[in-house]
């Protein structure tokens, strides 16, 4: 009885591990996943402006479009996303940007990882 008892709360332990692990590096992962998407959407939209010179660095409106059509593209998450555009200095050539990503983990909890960047438009 005594050995079955210590097998029963082995399993559970067990389980209960796997599952924090698993919640654990999904996290890490995700948010790693949110940044590198971030920057890579930032770089390929200023990268795309100053090519094709669709619209001026003055058109934030434009940019924004770009920048959000460009995230949600390179993105793969299976995740909702909502992004904010904090605040736009124009004369400055500063936008700050918000992107917050919610998804699901392992133990159907909803976990949410908040991006927050200034784009600078006169480094480009």
């Amino acid at each position: 009885m005594r050995a079955a008892l210590m097998g029963i709360c082995f399993i559970f332990i067990f389980g209960f591990s796997t599952i924090t692990q698993c919640v654990i590096t999904d996290v890490a992962t995700r948010c790693d996943e949110v940044k590198m998407t971030f920057d890579d959407s930032v770089r390929d939209t200023m990268q795309a402006m100053l090519c094709t010179k669709a619209y001026s660095i003055d058109e934030i409106d434009d940019f924004m479009a770009d920048f959000i059509e460009t995230f949600m593209f390179e993105n793969s998450a299976n995740s909702k996303f909502k992004i904010e555009v904090s605040s736009i200095d124009a004369e400055a050539g500063i936008a700050n940007v918000q992107v917050s990503s919610y998804f699901k983990v392992a133990s159907g909890k909803w976990k949410q990882i908040t991006v927050e960047n200034a784009v600078v438009f006169n480094q480009w």
